[in-house]
Formats: structure tokens, C-alpha cells, sequence
């Protein structure tokens, strides 16, 4: 009886610790086959850009779990997962999260001490480096600016060269591109979107202390970038289901967003610095009206003139305008540049040579104000053009 106790112990032994032919171990089988042991230890941030004593870090523990704490600018959050490693890379699974909607985050190994962050988080950025050693607080630390992203990934690829296959994983360790939303002022950090070299591409849109991330995939047509097949439902800012948006690509490093989405808005400005281009600097986002590098305000019908004879307005991609007036006995124009606001388009008259001798030949400043995505109010009287009259997007 003794012997057959003595057998059932030991066997239970070998269910209990994994015990193969190559020994007995703690850890879960599937994570004996790589040489990295990280199981038990705490990797820390080694930048905090939030001036905290106590940076972000990932505690991994020996049963396969882990704790991840980020910090933000208003305080920190905790995520909470499984994890495992296959070959270099650790991805966690995340099963409760304070922030946003995440489901994997990725390190990638350098050595057991030093792994590098290969997800964006809430606070921590994409290649931040995390090592076993805790850094040491000092007041020269300290940042009092708003948080901006400062770790932006090599553009190894350019989203022309993207191709469209039917993975919809963003979970594996290629190379890529970020865009970063010019137009937002949020100081939790902007929303970005990474261009994948396997055609799939995440988003995240960072809203107030929050974010949410969709993955799918994207192609192009033409000038335009075109994006859907998310990998979960995706509710937009008007509390409608969003199957798929678009983008222009109106440089290299520039693209614009044809659409609403939950905190970035239609017109929004996405680039790689972070920042507008010249031809650009005057928007002001959100305004919902760009179409493939410019666009064209035109006159509400009038009754008994011909629409070739109805007055535009035409603005160029460069902060310059044309707009072409009515005056009874002929077409004149006023030329400038114009700038933006959230309520106002403010037109710079600079030449009205051709206006000369017509009402509005002294106009020097011509105010538009939005009424809608497609409607914007003159708000200056000119020849035809009165104030009051409505000008459609074209």
C-alpha cells in the first residue's frame, strides 16, 4: 500500500511542476523553449516623460501572468494578462485593461535584462525601452511640457506601397509607418495610425485619458487610401457603426482624413513629425472640407444665370484662393491667401485688379462663415455675392 501511495505522490508531482525528460520546472511547458528567463522579474521604463518618480513598468510572473503599469499625465493605469514568447518577442494577452481597448501588447527582446515596447500605449510610446534596472528619480527629470510623441518608428514603408492580402493581424513584429493627428490638442497625446508592410494597419484614436485601437486592413485607389475589415464593431463619433474611412494622400508625409471617427475628425491632418505642412499651416482640421488637395465653394443657384456664371471660390492646397465674382457685365476675381478657424474661413484679398470699377473693388478681407460639412455663409458684401449668401462644396 505504501509503494502505491508513494507512486501517486510522485505522479502528481509531474502534473503539478511539468516535469519532462529534460528536467522539472515551475513554468508552464510552452514557455520552456526559449533561453530568455523573465518570468518573476520587473522591467521598468527608462524614460518618464510625465516627471513621475516611479516609472512605468511590466511585472512577469512565473505562472504566466503579468501586471503592466503606464503612466499618463493625470495618474497611471493597470493592465492585467497572460503572457508568453515565441522566439524574441513576448506578447501579452490582456484581459483587463484601465485605459482604452487593448488586447496585445509586444516587447521585443534584446537581452533578459532590456526589452523594447512594441505596442503604443497610453502613455508609453512604441520603442521605449524597459530594463530590470529601476531608474533613479531626480528633479532634472522633471518635463513640464505637454506630452508629445517623441519615439516615432523609421519609414521603412510608405503607404503607396502597402499591399491588400487577408491577414488582419497588426500583432507581428514588421516594419512600418505612423501618422500622428496634427490637428488634435489632446495632452494625453494624439491619435496615430501605423501603416503595416503586410497591408493591415492599427489606429489608435486617443480620446481624453482614453483609447481605442482598430486593426484591419487598408489599399489604395488612386490618391486615396482606403481602410476596413476591422477586426471588432467600431462605433463612431455620431454614435453610428463605422464599416470603413478613407484618407488622402496629399504628400509623402502627409495625409488627410476624409471622415468622422471617434476623436479624430473629417479634414483632420495626419503626419509623420506631427506636424502641418506649409500648405496646410492655416487649417485648422475638423472643418470637413478637403477634397484630394483643394477644394471649390460655388454660389447657391440664382435664378436665371447659367451655372458657369455662378460665383466660386476656389482654395488651393497652398493657403492661396481665387474667387471668381459676378459683376453683371463680366467675371472679376480676388486673389489672396486665407486661413482657418473652427467657425470662420478669412480670405486675404491681396489682388481685385479685375474688380475695379465694380461694386467690391475695395474688399480687402472676404469672411466665410461654416455652416455644415458642405455649406459655408458669405458673410461680406462684394458684387453679386451678398451677405447672407450660401456657397456650396464642390
Amino acid at each position: 500500500m505504501k509503494n502505491i501511495l508513494r507512486s501517486l505522490a510522485v505522479i502528481c508531482l509531474v502534473f503539478l511542476f511539468g516535469c519532462t525528460s529534460r528536467g522539472c520546472s515551475s513554468q508552464p511547458v510552452d514557455q520552456q523553449a526559449t533561453p530568455y528567463e523573465i518570468g518573476g522579474k520587473t522591467y521598468y521604463n527608462t524614460v518618464d516623460q510625465y516627471g513621475n518618480a516611479e516609472h512605468a513598468k511590466v511585472w512577469f510572473g512565473k505562472d504566466g501572468s503579468f501586471v503592466l503599469t503606464d503612466n499618463t499625465h493625470s495618474g497611471f493605469y493597470e493592465m492585467q494578462g497572460t503572457w508568453d514568447i515565441k522566439e524574441n518577442v513576448i506578447t501579452l494577452t490582456v484581459d483587463k485593461t484601465g485605459i482604452g481597448n487593448f488586447t496585445k501588447v509586444l516587447f521585443e527582446i534584446s537581452n533578459e535584462d532590456k526589452i523594447i515596447l512594441k505596442t503604443m500605449l497610453a502613455g508609453s510610446l512604441s520603442d521605449d525601452i524597459f530594463t530590470t534596472e529601476k531608474p533613479v528619480w531626480t528633479p532634472s527629470s522633471v518635463s513640464t511640457a505637454a506630452p508629445t510623441p517623441t519615439s516615432k518608428p523609421e519609414p521603412t514603408k510608405t503607404p503607396e506601397s502597402g499591399n491588400n492580402n487577408n491577414s488582419t493581424s497588426s500583432d507581428s513584429s514588421d516594419s512600418y509607418i505612423a501618422y500622428y493627428n496634427a490637428d488634435q490638442n489632446n495632452p494625453f497625446g494624439n491619435s496615430f495610425i501605423e501603416f503595416h508592410d503586410d497591408g493591415t494597419f492599427t489606429l489608435t484614436e486617443v480620446q481624453g485619458m482614453g483609447a481605442v485601437q482598430i486593426n484591419g486592413l487598408y489599399g489604395q485607389q488612386g490618391n486615396t487610401l482606403l481602410f476596413s475589415n476591422f477586426d471588432s464593431e467600431v462605433i463612431d463619433m455620431n454614435n453610428q457603426k463605422l464599416y470603413n474611412f478613407e484618407m488622402d494622400i496629399y504628400d509623402e508625409d502627409t495625409l488627410i482624413l476624409l471622415k468622422d471617427l471617434i476623436a479624430s475628425f473629417k479634414g483632420d491632418v495626419f503626419s509623420i513629425t506631427g506636424t502641418k505642412p506649409a500648405g496646410l499651416a492655416g487649417s485648422s482640421g475638423g472643418g470637413a472640407m478637403y477634397i484630394n488637395g483643394e477644394f471649390t465653394a460655388k454660389h447657391d443657384p440664382s435664378v436665371g444665370v447659367p451655372e458657369q456664371f455662378e460665383p466660386s471660390v476656389k482654395f488651393e492646397t497652398n493657403g492661396e484662393f481665387v474667387f471668381t465674382e459676378n459683376c453683371y457685365a463680366g467675371m472679376g476675381q480676388y486673389r489672396g491667401w486665407y486661413e482657418v478657424n473652427e467657425i470662420e474661413f478669412i480670405l486675404h484679398v491681396e489682388d481685385a485688379s479685375t474688380m475695379q470699377g465694380f461694386a467690391g473693388q475695395d474688399v480687402k478681407k472676404i469672411v466665410f462663415k461654416k455652416k455644415d460639412a458642405n455649406t459655408i455663409v458669405l458673410s461680406t458684401d462684394l458684387c453679386m455675392s451678398l451677405l447672407g449668401d450660401e456657397f456650396y462644396l464642390k
